[in-house]
């Protein structure tokens, strides 16, 4: 009679774990599909504003939402631009315009020419054309 009882137990447990699992697999299920549901709603919205978004979008500009100078170029800009557009001392634009030609803005910083803080005050608003001469390293 034991042996019943015990046995009985154990498929009693099983199928209680059974249960347990289907139904929360179920649960899961439902709320993946809700999901989906709430993100095929959302998609034309975000469509909608990327498009947006790309018509309002002038390749070289600061797009900030507002009227916005054009970006420096750092091959060919003056000390004095340097200075105008604001976080650059006048050291530091020295500096960057007596290390010219630059491949990119990173040579900013891995070539040591003006420290972070300056590097990201300015590398929204300045950008770099292909150089002329060789690029000088070290």
């Amino acid at each position: 009679m034991k042996k019943f009882f015990g046995s009985f137990g154990a498929g009693l447990f099983v199928a209680l774990a059974a249960t347990f699992l289907l139904t929360r697999n179920r649960n899961v299920a439902n709320e993946r599909a809700e999901q989906l549901r709430t993100t095929d709603d959302v998609l034309p919205d975000a469509e909608r504003i990327a498009e947006e978004m790309r018509d309002e979008f002038v390749p070289g500009k600061l797009n900030t939402g507002q009227p916005s100078p054009e970006l420096l170029d750092l091959n060919s800009c003056s000390i004095q631009d340097l200075l105008e557009i604001g976080g650059v001392e006048p050291d530091w634009a020295v500096r960057i315009v007596e290390a010219r030609p630059y491949r990119n803005k990173m040579d900013l910083l891995s070539r040591m020419i003006v420290p972070i803080d300056v590097f990201n005050t300015i590398s929204a608003r300045v950008s770099i054309t292909k150089p002329d001469e060789a690029v000088k390293i070290a």
